[in-house]
């Protein structure tokens, strides 16, 4: 009976999603498939349930290609998706299915501060500082390096553009100068797919003091998938998942927090979840836990009103 009720109830719920990050693109462009319908974590036929949806996708900078390699080849994703996909580019064309293009891994400028102005016509609107390891933006969290003098003027730009710097896969060293920095501008920064170091302590996840400036800055944080970082054991469920967004809450998160569920860019996803899909399962989880109006805001609301305002 418990599962009859709670099928019906996935069926005729309204679910709105906004992902604040998927690895999608470059999987697109390896597979050369269609967003309408693959393989992949992440389809418009897996993510029907959800309207409306919209997608943060960022193109990954593969760690194993040079500078100069990975920005032909985020050139190529760039061209590839172009036949697939339209990017919101301003608030002007925000609809009820959109995708939002990022970048993952800002070493691809590779000294050359004017392929910011490239990123930003192709659509560009959020910029991950870092991915691993020490580069000419600054230090990834593996390291306890600062942002280079580079990264700091790429952060400048971006600021003066509308581009989100993100800081998920960043140093502490570097996320706290990067902070400084949006102090100074007045201007927002996100962790667009990082946990609780608290409640896993791997050293992509966020610690406490830096998610309290997303929440006194209004900037957003958006809670990854990835089993590795929910749990110290290497594998997670959905309790994990609650027991980090609980954590945020308590922190003061209920509009900070929300999705950057890494979809197509995880080794491991939580035991209960396989694609896009199954996040209505997630969505009810919330509802249970913490209430619908809090549900929605994690889900939907708190991701679309800073990117609304972001995308002035």
């Amino acid at each position: 009976m418990i599962l009859i009720i709670l099928k019906t109830q996935l069926q005729n719920d309204f679910i709105p999603l906004f992902d604040l990050h998927c690895d999608t693109l470059l999987e697109l462009y390896n597979h050369k498939a269609s967003i309408v319908n693959n393989n992949l974590h992440i389809s418009l036929n897996k993510a029907s349930a959800f309207s409306p949806y919209f997608q943060v996708c960022a193109i990954w900078s593969n760690s194993s290609l040079s500078n100069e390699e990975a920005y032909e080849i985020y050139n190529e994703v760039v061209k590839y998706s172009k036949n697939h996909l339209s990017f919101s580019k301003s608030e002007k064309n925000f609809s009820s299915n959109n995708f939002i293009l990022a970048v993952e891994d800002a070493r691809i400028l590779n000294g050359n501060i004017s392929r910011l102005d490239n990123m930003y016509n192709d659509g560009v609107r959020i910029l991950t500082l870092n991915w691993r390891g020490n580069s000419i933006i600054g230090g990834g969290w593996d390291t306890s390096s600062h942002l280079t003098e580079f990264g700091k003027e790429v952060i400048k730009k971006c600021f003066n553009y509308g581009i989100i710097p993100d800081v998920s896969h960043s140093s502490i060293n570097t996320i706290n100068d990067a902070f400084i920095l949006a102090e100074q501008y007045k201007k927002p920064i996100v962790a667009s797919h990082s946990n609780a170091y608290d409640i896993c302590n791997h050293k992509r996840n966020i610690i406490k003091e830096h998610f309290k400036w997303l929440v006194a800055n209004s900037s957003l944080l958006g809670v990854s998938l990835a089993s590795e970082h929910l749990s110290n054991l290497g594998r997670a469920s959905i309790s994990d998942i609650l027991r980090h967004i609980d954590y945020f809450l308590n922190l003061g998160g209920e509009n900070t927090v929300c999705l950057g569920c890494d979809f197509d860019g995880v080794a491991t996803l939580p035991s209960e979840i396989s694609s896009i899909s199954d996040l209505k399962i997630l969505y009810y989880e919330f509802k249970q836990a913490f209430g619908e109006k809090i549900a929605k805001k994690i889900f939907f609301e708190n991701a679309y009103s800073f990117m609304k305002k972001a995308l002035k």
